[in-house]
């Protein structure tokens, strides 16, 4: 069997959103991909028992790539399965324009990448049949998952809580319209997104955002670049208990992907974003790149801290550091312009600059402030916005 490296990229996409690996469970075939021969395919399956796919890949493959000093392809004569991390690392290996080709002799799988040594599986074949089985049953409301939406989803990780105490909040919220919403309680990023149309609004979890995105993106045989934009989003279906989500399944490319989703219900994003706004922000891009080159070579990034001073000639000044009453990581620069209602009084404003940077970087330099304590909003409603909020600034701290 030979993949090339489109569907090598694809494969590798969905196993690395399995989080069980060879060696990390009492169940081996978790840790397992299995290649199945059946007529005319071979089918691609593994399973963490939350998520798990089933992909028939034709023999003769529908995508034909021009591969230098390709050697004839080796055929699956029978069922074969190899730990999930050891294919990744030789997968991993396999450039643009390269492919793998893989066979068996009955009990061990063997890789012959297109560049570099072949390697024979650590581990023998699992039997198929002690792989969970995959099955579409259950699901009956349908529609459609947009790449778009996905894509947005994974621009909208740093948002994401990573607190085991707050289950609802570790996915992002993905409305019926296509709205991707995620939040850890401090800050929040919103963007509607379009081509997805939902039976229901769902929360995916955020190890398998990346793994959806790449079957949405219809790259494997080159239909996104043929058919335009439009052609990336798959049918999806779910199913359901009353009104509440409990699996996705959705399919693109002759690929089906099945996840079990959060339950619970995601709190209302749009009752926290704030209104009113008197002050514009507009931040300088050269600042931006300041801030990016600052925290990359901070030794404590994560308690880094970003004021930001509102001047009486309408400049914006910036100080990083390290705490509200440390010293600077990079003394006061100018950082853009502010635009304010005539009784707004100046003021200055304290944020985790780690923050700040998501912000700044999922909805753009234009900002909106009340004051120093209220939520800052950055973008625009219309097309992507986030929420940070600050941190008490004491006088002794400017």
């Amino acid at each position: 069997m030979k993949l090339h490296h489109p569907e090598i990229r694809l494969l590798s996409a969905l196993l690395n959103a399995l989080t069980t690996k060879s060696g990390k469970t009492t169940l081996a075939c978790l840790g397992h991909v299995f290649f199945t021969p059946v007529s005319g395919h071979t089918l691609i399956s593994a399973s963490d028992l939350d998520l798990d796919f089933y992909w028939p890949v034709p023999l003769i493959s529908s995508v034909s790539l021009p591969v230098p000093n390709s050697t004839a392809g080796f055929p699956l004569s029978a069922p074969a399965s190899c730990p999930i991390d050891w294919f990744l690392k030789i997968a991993s290996a396999v450039r643009t324009g390269g492919h793998l080709e893989l066979c068996t002799d009955g009990r061990f799988l063997s890789a012959y990448p297109s560049q570099g040594p072949s390697a024979r599986s650590p581990e023998p074949s699992i039997p198929i049949a002690d792989a969970p089985p995959f099955s579409t049953s259950g699901f009956s409301s349908g529609g459609w998952l947009s790449h778009a939406t996905l894509e947005r989803a994974a621009q909208a990780f740093p948002f994401i809580s990573t607190d085991e105490t707050r289950h609802v909040l570790q996915g992002a919220f993905i409305t019926a319209a296509g709205h991707v919403v995620a939040t850890d309680g401090r800050k929040l990023a919103h963007s509607p997104t379009r081509g997805t149309q939902l039976p229901r609004d769902l929360i995916l979890p955020t190890r398998m955002i990346k793994a959806f995105e790449a079957l949405a993106n219809g790259t494997v045989d080159g239909s996104a670049i043929l058919h335009g934009p439009e052609h990336l989003r798959m049918q999806c279906w779910l199913s359901s208990e009353d009104a509440v989500a409990q699996r996705l399944l959705a399919m693109h490319s002759g690929c089906y992907l099945r996840a079990r989703l959060i339950e619970g219900n995601y709190p209302n994003w749009r009752q926290v974003i704030p209104t009113g706004f008197n002050v514009m922000l507009d931040i300088d891009p050269e600042f931006l790149a300041i801030l990016k080159i600052t925290l990359a070579r901070a030794e404590r990034k994560k308690e880094a801290r970003v004021v930001l001073d509102l001047q009486p000639n309408g400049t914006l000044t910036a100080a990083i550091r390290y705490d509200k009453a440390g010293s600077d990581l990079i003394d006061p620069v100018p950082a853009g312009t502010h635009t304010r209602s005539p009784d707004q009084p100046l003021f200055a404003a304290c944020y985790n600059a780690v923050f700040l940077l998501h912000c700044l970087t999922f909805s753009g330099l234009r900002l909106y402030a009340i004051d120093e304590i209220s939520p800052l909003r950055s973008g625009d409603p219309d097309s992507a916005q986030t929420i940070l909020m600050p941190y008490r600034l004491t006088t002794a701290a400017r």
